[in-house]
């Protein structure tokens, strides 16, 4: 699947960003403002994040391959973080035994990645922390916590920080999700789901700031 994943849809989206600068560069469009200026950089900036998520996809199939589950994935996920620039990324996973269907591996995976993304991209921080644990029973709380700058409070209108992918991701987990500044400085994002295979909480999708 991965390899018909690169092989497909990773070469048509390489296609559609050759094609979005060739309509950039022939109508003159290329750093203007208006209408169409103002579409096809949507455009190029869609399909870069799209090519993007397939990436992280190629990559979270690979890391799930060795059967390994979710515990070792995570942390050759913070070594691949931590080898990609300055930050100190330290992993603190409680749960001793994977309580997580393969879906919820998956979904717990790439919303962790996104998260670490973002860090590496746009925080300015200088460490970060994963951290999983129960909260109770069979709840599960996830977290990505930083010290940098704090997300800014319009950021899903200036078309980064995967916000959409996130909630996707959570909502398909039933999840609670949160992304907040924290108080103290930097950013957490938190996510709370039923673990298990009959989960069937309907807890919304929610962000969130603190002052």
């Amino acid at each position: 699947m991965a390899r018909e994943l690169h092989d497909s849809l990773a070469q048509s989206l390489t296609y559609l960003k050759i094609q979005a600068t060739r309509i950039s560069l022939l109508t003159g469009s290329e750093g203007k403002s208006g209408s169409l200026g103002d579409a096809v950089v949507e455009l190029k900036e869609g399909l870069d994040t799209a090519y993007r998520h397939l990436r992280e996809l190629l990559v979270t199939f690979r890391l799930q391959m060795d059967g390994q589950g979710l515990g070792p994935a995570l942390s050759k996920t913070v070594d691949e973080f931590n080898a990609r620039g300055t930050v100190a990324i330290r992993l603190d996973n409680k749960l001793k035994i994977s309580p997580f269907t393969v879906n919820q591996e998956i979904h717990v995976l790439q919303l962790v990645r996104e998260a670490l993304s973002n860090v590496i991209q746009h925080a300015q921080a200088t460490a970060a922390r994963v951290s999983l644990g129960f909260e109770d029973d069979d709840v599960v709380r996830v977290s990505v916590e930083d010290n940098g700058i704090g997300i800014p409070r319009k950021a899903e209108r200036q078309r980064h920080y995967g916000l959409a992918i996130m909630r996707e991701r959570a909502n398909s987990l039933h999840g609670d999700l949160h992304i907040e500044r924290q108080t103290q400085g930097g950013t957490r994002v938190r996510l709370r789901f039923q673990s298990g295979p009959d989960q069937q909480n309907d807890i919304s999708v929610r962000e969130g700031t603190t002052t």
